[in-house]
């Protein structure tokens, strides 16, 4: 008999789809701010709002990360750059995209919470960065977990297309002794 925790037998890649849906929200809602400038930290909430999407997009992003990477290698990244380079590993993201969310001087929204009172004109090329970097993730995830070509993993991930075409297959077929048959 052992103590060790087993990997899980099922990630749920539903979860990731709703991870995904909630992050294209808070990349566009980056996008709806407009310029983020030193005069319009000064006179709202914007800084508060900016901190805490990038936060939100972090947490997210590492919580996606980390349900592929243990499902796929059986790695469980521990911070957020180091499942951003798990992830590229395990092949959900490439390497350069990985370095993009990762700056050496730290994640995105502390970068922001720094750079308020001391710097504010570099918030601004600091959210246009993250912004395009999520953006980015989104749309790379998104497109692996739709991937009918990905080979299913021990852990029994499969792309979340296989049960939506199932059911759209399903809904379409019309019923029997109802209109068509």
């Amino acid at each position: 008999m052992t103590d060790a925790i087993p990997p899980a037998a099922d990630p749920n890649p539903v979860s990731v789809d709703h991870r995904l849906l909630t992050m294209r929200r808070a990349v566009r809602q980056l996008g709806d701010l407009g310029a983020v400038d030193p005069a319009r930290l000064e006179e709202s909430a914007t800084g508060l709002a900016v901190e805490r999407l990038l936060a939100l997009l972090a947490e997210l992003a590492l919580a996606v990360n980390t349900t592929v990477c243990e499902a796929r290698t059986g790695e469980v990244p521990r911070t957020l750059e180091q499942s951003f380079h798990a992830a590229a590993g395990a092949g959900l993201i490439d390497a350069d995209l990985a370095a993009a969310l990762t700056p050496k001087e730290g994640p995105h929204h502390l970068l922001v919470q720094l750079c308020l009172d001391s710097e504010p004109e570099k918030v601004g090329g600091i959210v246009a960065a993250a912004a395009s970097s999520y953006d980015e993730y989104v749309r790379r995830v998104d497109a692996w977990t739709v991937s009918a070509s990905r080979p299913a993993t021990p852990t029994g991930l499969r792309p979340p297309d296989t049960r939506r075409d199932r059911l759209r297959a399903r809904q379409a077929r019309p019923l029997a002794g109802g209109p068509g048959t």
